[in-house]
C-alpha cells in the first residue's frame, strides 16, 4: 500500500495480523515445516541482501536477535513463497512491503488488537507470547523447538522448549511466572 498505508496505519495493522497468525501457525507446525520455512527465509535474505547477507550462520544469528513480530512476519513471507496456508480456516497471511517494519511504533498495541479481532471472528483461539519471546531459528534448522524470552523481573535472556505453557523460574533473580512458548 506504500506511503498511504504507512500514514493510515493500515500496513502496521497487517504486520500485526501476520505476526499473530504466523505465531499461531508455528505453534502447531511440525519440525519439517519449520525447517522448510527457515530455509526459505535464508534464501529470501540472500535474494534481498545479495553478497551482504553473510553466511547462513550470520543470517540465523541476525534473525534470532529480531523481535518476535519481525520473526513472524518473515515466517508469513516464507509461507506465502512456499504456498503454505495458515492452519485455521479463514486465516490468511497479508503481503507486507518490509517485514522489518513490524518492530516500529505501536506494534504491541496493534498486536493486542489483532488478537482480539481474530479471537472474535474465528473458532481457533490465538494468543501472543510477547515480542521478547523470540524464536530460535537455528534450532528449527536442526529440528529442535525452543524459544528465547526475557525474565519480566530482571530482563535475563532465557531459553525453553517451545510449544505450550511452562512454569518458569529465572535462575538469576528467582522470579517465577507462567510463559506461553
Amino acid at each position: 500500500m506504500g506511503l498511504l498505508g504507512r500514514l493510515t496505519g493500515w500496513d502496521a495493522q497487517k504486520e500485526a495480523h501476520n505476526a499473530v497468525v504466523a505465531s499461531h501457525f508455528v505453534d502447531h507446525a511440525d519440525t519439517d515445516t519449520k525447517r522448510r520455512l527457515i530455509e526459505c527465509i535464508i534464501k529470501i535474505q540472500h535474494e534481498v541482501k545479495g553478497r551482504y547477507a553473510g553466511s547462513k550462520d550470520e543470517i540465523l544469528a541476525d534473525l534470532n536477535r529480531q523481535p518476535r513480530s519481525v520473526q513472524m512476519n518473515l515466517v508469513a513471507l516464507a509461507c506465502n513463497n512456499l504456498g503454505v496456508q495458515p492452519n485455521v480456516r479463514g486465516f490468511q497471511f497479508n503481503d507486507v512491503s518490509n517485514p522489518y517494519r513490524a518492530k516500529d511504533g505501536d506494534i504491541d498495541e496493534r498486536i493486542e488488537f489483532a488478537v482480539r479481532w481474530l479471537n472474535e471472528r474465528f473458532p481457533a483461539k490465538v494468543s501472543w507470547p510477547g515480542n521478547s519471546c523470540r524464536v530460535n531459528f537455528t534450532d528449527w534448522l536442526q529440528g529442535i523447538s525452543t524459544v528465547e524470552f526475557e525474565c519480566p523481573s530482571c530482563s535475563q535472556r532465557l531459553r525453553a522448549p517451545g510449544g505450550g505453557h511452562l512454569q518458569i523460574t529465572c535462575p538469576v533473580c528467582k522470579h517465577s511466572w507462567t510463559q506461553s512458548t
